[in-house]
């Protein structure tokens, strides 16, 4: 009954994604194509197997990565929405290369391309806990790379569109899944105070505050925090959403629309997470989610929310994907060969890279010699921050008064200085912060030395 359920979630996702492909809708996205764009992809592995996993392990400080998604999504909405629809690029790397130049639009893709491909393996690997869940004699080899076509089929045929109408269909299934899971949860426990009772009970051998949102450490915290909203404000696929909005309106509200029901996703991975820390500790921890499905579920249900899992990590990975995609191709293949590229084969292009991008990542995790979720979730998201925040907020609010060989230093030095001081130096805080600090300081000190000339945008 378990492989029936999961056969009944996964065929309306696949049946959905087969329609949103052959029958295109005229006009542009409204607010809830939109919202189901964007929570379609943010809720993903990281948002519900991920931060299971985390509470499991710490508490409720799991919810400052789905917090970090809201804050981050709460900010496009309102600083960053209309500026994006208002630019004349397609892409974030597009706007830099117009105010920066080309070779400044470049290096940014490649670089902002290499974190968000470190985000699809985190949407692999959470796929994989699934299957392995379900199917533990399949190889982790033959996981990936089912997983990787399960991601193709979602996006390959629907594009943009696609992902948000199939994006609906999944949020409809993985809330009342969660919603299910966490208000099971209170019902065994005998409801908040029991479950409140639950967690103070528990054994803390190093001193853990399993309800203190702040069990890490208040910076520690605070910085996992603004990685994601660093990190989300400056991937493709939220401001490729934004900008197939129907109306400036539609592509605020929606935003904000979709960033209210984010919090509740983190808040119902706590419960199970602290659940499963009570009454099994001894389970891997990123399995905390799906084991409590599998053991305290009906067969036909448990299947049904577990194939609800699988393509949440599905759908997040898919529209990753469609996002790098066009990155590729917008900013580095139709600048590079603008001879040879036409504009008639850009979809055809698109998906082929989709193809080539999942297959790849799929074979890149098969070399890894770890699979810790959020690890790789913040990796990638300090990466894309730290190469392209400071430069991306210069270019909307600060046009043609920055030299482009000082974005060019911001776009080098930000993340060298992420990920290699803290190799010499200890250092008591995120070292995020000190890759995007330096790269507002360089772009500050182009600011006040101000355009060389015309001429130097093209560098």
């Amino acid at each position: 009954m378990i492989f029936v359920g999961l056969l009944i979630s996964v065929l309306l996702i696949v049946v959905a994604a087969l329609y949103s492909g052959t029958h295109k809708q005229k006009g542009d996205m409204g607010s809830v194509l939109l919202g189901g764009v964007i929570l379609g992809t943010i809720i993903g592995g990281s948002c519900t197997i991920g931060t299971a996993q985390l509470a499991f392990l710490y508490g409720a400080c799991a919810w400052w990565f789905c917090m970090g998604c809201a804050i981050a999504v709460v900010i496009l909405a309102l600083f960053f929405a209309i500026p994006f629809r208002r630019g004349e690029g397609r892409t974030i790397m597009g706007l830099i290369s117009q105010e920066y130049g080309e070779r400044a639009g470049m290096m940014a893709s490649v670089m902002s391309a290499s974190g968000t491909f470190i985000s699809i393996l985190c949407q692999l690997i959470a796929a994989t806990s699934v299957i392995a869940v379900i199917f533990p004699e399949v190889s982790m080899s033959w996981s990936l790379l089912g997983a990787a076509l399960f991601m193709i089929i979602y996006v390959v045929f629907g594009g943009t569109r696609g992902a948000g109408l199939v994006g609906m269909v999944k949020l409809a299934l993985v809330y009342s899944s969660m919603i299910l899971c966490g208000v099971l949860v209170l019902k065994m426990t005998g409801g908040f105070d029991g479950f409140v009772a639950m967690v103070n009970a528990l054994e803390t051998p190093n001193g853990e505050d399993y309800l203190n949102v702040f069990g890490r450490g208040v910076s520690r915290e605070i910085g996992s925090c603004m990685a994601m909203i660093i990190g989300i404000t400056t991937t493709q696929i939220y401001a490729q959403a934004i900008c197939a909005a129907k109306s400036d309106r539609v592509a605020r509200w929606g935003t904000i629309g979709s960033a209210l029901l984010i919090p509740i996703i983190g808040a119902l991975g706590i419960l199970v997470g602290l659940y499963m820390r009570a009454h099994y500790p001894d389970i891997v921890p990123k399995t905390a989610l799906t084991q409590f499905v599998l053991l305290q579920m009906p067969e036909l249900l448990s299947g049904v929310i577990l194939g609800t899992l699988f393509v949440t990590v599905v759908g997040s990975g898919a529209g990753l994907a469609l996002g790098i995609s066009t990155i590729i191709n917008n900013d580095i293949v139709q600048v590079l060969g603008r001879k040879w590229v036409h504009a008639e084969t850009r979809s055809r292009r698109i998906r082929i890279l989709i193809v080539a991008v999942l297959l790849t990542a799929a074979f890149t995790c098969m070399l890894l010699e770890t699979d810790v979720i959020l690890n790789f979730a913040f990796l990638s998201m300090g990466l894309r921050g730290t190469v392209v925040f400071a430069p991306l907020c210069c270019a909307l609010w600060l046009k043609n008064r920055i030299d482009s060989r000082w974005a060019i230093l911001a776009i080098v030095l930000g993340p060298v200085t992420e990920f290699i001081l803290p190799v010499f130096v200890v250092m008591p805080f995120n070292p995020l912060f000190a890759g995007v600090g330096v790269t507002f300081i360089v772009m500050g000190i182009g600011l006040l030395r101000g355009r060389r000339s015309p001429l130097s945008r093209s560098m």
